[in-house]
């Protein structure tokens, strides 16, 4: 008997070392792509003129065109303008870069998480990272009309500026998202008003709750959702993927971790957005996701139709860029499209588009062109560069 149990498996065992193997496998993975990219970065003055843009896949964009046309909006000339929108609602959308969005109408603001840090990839691999205040305070606007701060998961590119923006800026708003996000900026001092709203998301079997800021003015609905990988060899569809740090802090920590790896996902989520105008109109909605993710059908939250949608442009070559458009069409079917964190992040901010780069292996030229044909018309959607001013 001893022995037949000594050469028996034990299924769980085994199920708890095939995970630490996976585990660690990512993290090798990770670790090695980001020494991979950190050597190019540093060997770049070094090296031939263009050659980290071309292996890391990225172009400045400006130099961002189709048929000879510009693609990126600013506020700058040569640039494209946004195109002329009939009969706007007044609805203002500031993009500050990444998932950041300031979004107003008759005096009521609503923001979700910015970034601005810009970390290099040499921090985010191999040190630790470093919140940059004194961009914040440069380049937030003002948060006066603000209730709501949005976030859609928890990792490093949404958060790490929060706590400044909250502290310096938003004492009087509250910060809603998951549960991991709520238990991150538990370590922030001082500690900011966060709201778990996972039990309230819209899914497959529950309508979900809204909640609202202004009086009624502004209403947002949490709807679970995913998050694309972050990397992929090679960076296509069918490449072997990876997700950093697809885990969640389960406990409230005492202080803001330094690695970027600590800072985990949670469950992923989008948003609907309503902003209710004078007596009379008609809300304005939009459908807002940080994170690229294919929706399943019963993510319209089915009352209404959708106005804009902000729409997450990294990493959706890693799950197909023509099948992530055609699913928005038919699920949401936006009349306008804007498409946001879609410049590197890993590179210093900037406002300027001829300092901008394209988030590595990532092609937005790609991307438009796949929404032209999917049918979407020129109208329809911006890509705009940190910075720049809508109005919808």
């Amino acid at each position: 008997m001893h022995a037949s149990m000594e050469g028996r498996a034990d299924p769980h065992t085994n199920g708890a070392d095939a995970k630490d193997r996976w585990i660690v496998l990512l993290m090798l993975m990770r670790r090695y792509l980001t020494i991979c990219s950190v050597l190019l970065l540093v060997a770049t003055p070094y090296a031939h003129a263009g050659m980290t843009e071309t292996l890391l896949q990225r172009q400045r964009s400006s130099d961002l065109r189709v048929e000879g046309d510009r693609l990126v909006t600013a506020g700058h000339a040569g640039y494209r303008a946004q195109p002329g929108v009939p009969s706007p609602a007044g609805v203002h959308v500031t993009y500050l870069g990444t998932g950041g969005v300031l979004i107003e109408r008759d005096g009521a603001a609503i923001l979700t998480a910015p970034y601005f840090a810009n970390n290099s990839l040499f921090r985010v691999g191999l040190w630790c990272l470093a919140p940059r205040n004194e961009l914040v305070d440069e380049f937030m606007p003002g948060l006066g009309h603000v209730q709501a701060i949005l976030v859609g998961h928890a990792h490093y590119d949404h958060l790490l500026d929060l706590p400044h923006v909250w502290a310096s800026h938003g004492q009087h708003t509250q910060i809603f998202g998951n549960r991991s996000m709520c238990n991150l900026l538990h370590g922030a001092q001082p500690q900011p008003a966060t709201v778990d709203v996972e039990g309230d998301r819209r899914t497959g079997t529950s309508p979900g709750i809204y909640h609202e800021t202004h009086g009624g003015k502004i209403r947002f609905l949490p709807i679970a959702s995913s998050h694309a990988p972050n990397v992929a060899l090679p960076p296509t569809p069918w490449g072997l993927k990876a997700m950093v740090s697809p885990w969640a802090v389960e406990e409230p920590l005492d202080h803001l971790p330094g690695r970027s790896r600590h800072w985990r996902l949670g469950e992923t989520l989008a948003w609907v957005i309503e902003l209710h105008g004078s007596t009379g109109s008609r809300p304005f909605r939009i459908y807002y996701q940080d994170a690229a993710h294919i929706p399943e059908d019963w993510q319209h939250p089915g009352n209404g139709d959708i106005d804009l949608a902000i729409l997450t442009v990294a990493s959706t070559n890693l799950i197909g860029q023509r099948r992530f458009i055609e699913r928005i069409d038919e699920v949401l079917a936006p009349e306008h499209w804007m498409l946001i964190h879609w410049e590197d992040f890993f590179h210093t901010y900037s406002q300027d588009p001829a300092q901008i780069f394209t988030v590595p292996y990532t092609n937005p030229v790609d991307f438009i062109r796949n929404l032209r044909d999917a049918g979407v018309e020129d109208r329809q959607w911006v890509l705009p560069a940190p910075g720049a001013s809508l109005l919808y």
